[in-house]
Formats: C-alpha cells, sequence, structure tokens
C-alpha cells in the first residue's frame, strides 16, 4: 500500500463490478528524464502507485494499468498486484482506453477511468464518482473542477445546463477557453455503452489522436445521459508533467501525511523539514 492515505472502508453501492483503468502509456517528453514518469517517486513511491492504492480502498474489484512508452520497466516498477494492457502505438487517450478493454469486451459492469499522474486522489472522491453514477443511472459520469484559469484543460461544455461535450484546449474557440469548468480526466462509464462509442471515435483534431473526450459529445448527441461531479479541493485532481510540479505534488502529499500523524497525536517538532 502506498502512504496516498490509510487504510478506509468506503462502500460504492450497487450490484454492478467496478473496474479502473489507469492510463499510464504517454512518453512524457516534459519531464526531460530516462525514467517513465509514472515511476518517479513521491514521499517513497512511483507516481502511479499513488492512484492504484487509492483505487483498491475506493473498492475497484480489479485495476488495468494501460502501458506503452517503457512499457516493461513501467510494468516491472509498479508490481503485480495489478493487470496491465499494452497500447502498441500512442494514438490518444480514446486508443489507450480501447487497449485497455480489450479483454473486457464481455464485462457488465462500471469503468472507472484515471490518469496515472494525479497522485493525489483520495479514495473517497473515487468512490463517490461510482456511487454518483450508479445512483444517476447514466452512460457516463465526470469529475469536473472550476477554475478561473483552466489552463490547458479540456473544458465542460453544457447545453441547458446538461453536459454536452468535453473541448481540448487546443481545438477551442475563445468562447470556449473562457469557460471555467474543467475536464479532470477521471470517468467514470458503463462498459458496453464506452466500448460501443470508442469504435465510432476519429482523430479529427489538430494532434490527429482519438481523444476519450470525444466519446462524451458522441455520447450527449444520441441522447445518453451524462453527469458530472465537481471536485472541490484541486489539488487531488492536479497532475504531474514536470519536475516543478513533481516538486508542488510532493509537498502537498507530505502535508497531508503530516498533518494526519499530528491529528493522531504524534508530535512533530518542525513539519516543513520532516521528511
Amino acid at each position: 500500500m502506498t502512504q496516498n492515505s490509510l487504510p478506509v472502508a468506503i462502500e460504492t453501492g450497487g450490484e454492478k463490478p467496478c473496474v479502473a483503468l489507469i492510463l499510464a502509456a504517454g512518453k512524457s517528453t516534459r519531464m526531460k528524464s530516462q525514467i517513465p514518469k509514472p515511476l518517479h517517486k513521491i514521499c517513497g513511491h512511483p507516481i502511479t502507485s499513488h492512484v492504484i492504492s487509492a483505487c483498491k480502498q475506493a473498492g475497484v474489484s480489479r485495476t488495468i494499468v494501460v502501458v506503452g512508452h517503457q512499457a516493461a520497466a513501467v510494468s516491472e516498477g509498479l508490481g503485480n498486484e495489478v493487470d496491465y494492457a499494452l497500447q502498441q502505438i500512442q494514438r490518444g487517450t480514446g486508443d489507450a482506453v480501447k487497449a485497455g478493454l480489450s479483454s473486457l469486451n464481455d464485462f457488465d459492469g462500471d469503468i472507472l477511468v484515471l490518469a496515472g499522474d494525479v497522485p493525489l486522489i483520495r479514495p473517497e472522491s473515487l468512490s463517490d464518482l461510482i456511487k454518483m453514477h450508479r445512483e444517476s443511472n447514466c452512460a457516463a459520469t465526470l469529475l469536473t473542477a472550476v477554475s478561473k484559469d483552466a489552463g490547458t484543460y479540456g473544458r465542460i461544455i453544457r447545453t441547458d445546463g446538461k453536459v454536452s461535450a468535453i473541448v481540448e484546449a487546443k481545438d477551442a474557440t475563445p468562447e470556449q477557453i473562457a469557460v471555467r469548468e474543467w475536464n479532470t480526466s477521471f470517468y467514470c462509464f458503463d462498459c458496453q455503452a464506452l466500448l460501443r462509442y470508442l469504435t465510432k471515435l476519429e482523430p479529427n483534431n489538430m494532434q490527429g489522436e482519438f481523444y476519450l473526450t470525444d466519446v462524451i459529445g458522441l455520447m450527449s448527441k444520441d441522447g445518453l445521459r451524462i453527469e458530472a461531479s465537481q471536485i472541490f479541493d484541486e489539488d487531488e485532481v492536479r497532475g504531474v508533467n514536470n519536475f516543478v510540479e513533481l516538486a508542488t505534488v510532493e509537498d502537498a502529499l507530505r502535508t497531508r501525511l503530516l498533518d494526519r500523524l499530528m491529528l493522531s497525536g504524534v508530535r512533530i517538532i518542525e513539519p516543513t523539514q520532516t521528511f
């Protein structure tokens, strides 16, 4: 178990099983490192191990990590407590999810899709997302956040208050860029619905990639119900793309761990110098 959080018993509700799909196949050139991004350590554990731990504590029945760049090294570094799927060529998140679901064609349950570089996510937040998805009985449920400046994140587009699309920042119009609600890259899908719509994806974007985000627009256009749950602690969905962000996230996780220890009765003389 990683040190993301202490063990908790979380009730996800519903009878359907839930499988987690963690995307960790990208090359991540912005890290400028020969070490694969999923294996860079935060508080002693690989980045993606923290995400795996959160999934396990949220009660998912199985976790699959999609690997690609330096796949053998990543698989060895993350260990054998999860299953692996290989994305042969990195052609976008939609293609990565399709690779991850290759062994789940007959699976009748929910799919939790997560980014592998967001180590601060709490198991409670994942459990709440799964629970909302099941209670609303919809095709997809998104975890979103709202900021004054959503930066390079995909924008959540709503029509009459309902989620109708996600537009990547690189492909957005000036009006869409002004939208403050953004996509955290955490989703819960009905597996069979997701499988159907993955086959409809086209690489019609500036990157020439298959975007998982396009599934939301396609589902909405066909009248399927999409829900969104807003997260209020943006630190939980803070990604790691360079060493500056790695240091920021590690500082946040270390503070979380030290705070928990102090609240449990441990005297820590100087938390800012305790590692």
